[in-house]
């Protein structure tokens, strides 16, 4: 959609909106507009709401969103620019106050617009709790090319490696002292790099 046509689009939409001020039969059109309006600016919402969809309150933040859009085209003004510029920065203030009100910790809007707000209280509803197959599928294949490089290296290196990554074992099981062991470990990992 080009800004000519967005504008376009908020012209018929005031137009609409001074005609059904006035007579009630326009209220009925008005309505069937805004929802077209709201399906051509959708991706807008989506775009800014893809950060939350793990959260429980994925769909109200939508739906605020959404408002956000109708409230946006009643606000703006066709001299003072971009009606996309306009809608963006509506709708992103809109949906982080709205993510920002339903956690325990308040950021300011300026940070809020660089960290996503950490969900802190149990939900009474249930959530989606299957994991996200691209997730599982990139982890699988992330474990299954270590485990392929690991059994390349010799014992020592194993045992070092063991000895590194997990905080119960001990140096001790190979003689060697720590500071020789670090560089031994950069050894290793550039040797697995190299696999």
């Amino acid at each position: 959609m080009t800004e000519n046509e967005a504008k376009e689009i908020y012209l018929k939409f005031k137009e609409l909106k001074k005609m059904a001020s006035l007579d009630n039969k326009y209220k009925r059109d008005l309505s069937n507009y805004e929802k077209i309006i709201i399906e051509k600016f959708q991706y807008i919402v989506m775009a800014k709401t893809s950060k939350y969809r793990k959260f429980n309150n994925y769909s109200d933040l939508n739906q605020e969103g959404l408002e956000a859009i109708l409230r946006a085209m009643n606000s703006y003004d066709i001299n003072k620019g971009s009606i996309f510029w306009w809608i963006h920065k509506y709708v992103n203030t809109r949906i982080f106050r709205a993510a920002n009100n339903h956690t325990a910790i308040k950021f300011p809007i300026k940070i809020a617009h660089n960290v996503a707000p950490k969900r802190e209280s149990v939900s009474m509803y249930l959530q989606d709790t299957k994991p996200d197959p691209f997730e599982s599928l990139d982890l699988k294949e992330k474990v299954n090319f270590i485990n392929s490089n690991f059994n390349k290296l010799s014992d020592d290196e194993k045992i070092l490696l063991n000895s590194f990554y997990d905080l119960n074992d001990s140096f001790d099981k190979i003689e060697i002292n720590r500071t020789k062991s670090n560089a031994k470990l950069k050894k290793i990992i550039r040797k697995m790099q190299q696999y």
